[in-house]
């Protein structure tokens, strides 16, 4: 999930952040069982939650979750995969999906590497992009509007034609958020067929670390 200034941008009501967080709200609903994981980017990318079938954490998470906690700004994306490709590793995962909700990168070149990387993990790199291409700009908390350097306002713009290439080298697919549920039903879709074709594979064999306290016992 992209937690960089530009998802304060109003192109999409009530802003860009607020629709990511209702499409990642609606994606948990899908997973049903399935192992999920969150990491949040900007200029830089950390875990928010490791792998797991309890989505109901992910959601509590979601609330607190704004740019305001990002040490650094931009749009790492290179990171973000290399995070994401961290937890299902450690977790053991054979194969698996990332989605990056975000509207940009400053990194094109690492985040297309790290892409191909995914790939021959056996990890796909989908994209689900917030915003809009004639952008919006950035409103500040004590009112006006995010300006450069040069004392112009900053307005960011979906950069579709880059997050479309970064999905294609990633062996996904690119979605642009939108009213309604097309475009999450596309990302299950491709997932559901990525999960059949790797079950005829392995043979459908899940295997995992079950916990059961029996502190009880002692």
């Amino acid at each position: 999930l992209d937690l960089s200034a530009s998802m304060y941008a109003q192109d999409l009501s009530p802003n860009r952040l607020e629709q990511a967080r209702f499409k990642v709200m609606d994606i948990l609903q899908t997973r049903k069982g399935e192992q999920t994981a969150l990491v949040v980017f900007a200029g830089d990318a950390f875990p928010v939650s490791p792998l797991t079938d309890d989505t109901k954490t992910i959601e509590a998470q979601m609330k607190n979750l704004t740019p305001d906690i990002m040490p650094v700004q931009g749009g790492a994306l290179g990171l973000a995969i290399e995070r994401s490709l961290e937890l299902l590793q450690q977790a053991g995962a054979k194969s698996g999906n990332i989605l990056l909700i975000t509207d940009g990168m400053t990194d094109a070149v690492q985040a297309l590497n790290a892409a191909k990387t995914a790939v021959t993990n056996n990890v796909g790199i989908s994209v689900m992009g917030i915003g809009t291409v004639n952008g919006s700009p950035i409103p500040l908390a004590d009112g006006g509007f995010l300006q450069d350097a040069q004392g112009k306002t900053v307005i960011p713009k979906l950069d579709a034609a880059n997050l479309k290439s970064l999905a294609q080298a990633g062996n996904g697919v690119y979605v642009t958020a939108g009213i309604g549920d097309a475009d999450v039903n596309r990302l299950v879709s491709t997932w559901e067929t990525k999960a059949g074709e790797q079950n005829l594979i392995s043979g459908g064999q899940r295997q995992v670390d079950t916990w059961v306290n029996a502190g009880v016992w002692l």
